[in-house]
């Protein structure tokens, strides 16, 4: 396997533990320290939808079911 091709699956991976932490964050509302829900949160802190987060966190809990 080329270092290119390891070095970016790699940033693919990356994706995957970032997918799996804003579950937990949901999961186990860790969120409601700062915020009063989650996409709140996500919005705030990430800058990133309620649509967009729920993609990364579908695709952890497909994975997870792996």
């Amino acid at each position: 396997m080329s270092k290119n091709l390891q070095a970016i699956e790699s940033k693919i991976e990356e994706f995957y533990h970032v997918a799996n932490a804003l579950l937990q964050i949901k999961e186990r509302n860790l969120y409601r320290g700062t915020h009063e829900t989650f996409e709140a949160y996500c919005q705030d802190r990430w800058n990133l939808s309620p649509k967009y987060v729920q993609l990364i966190i579908d695709m952890a809990k497909e994975r997870k079911n792996e």
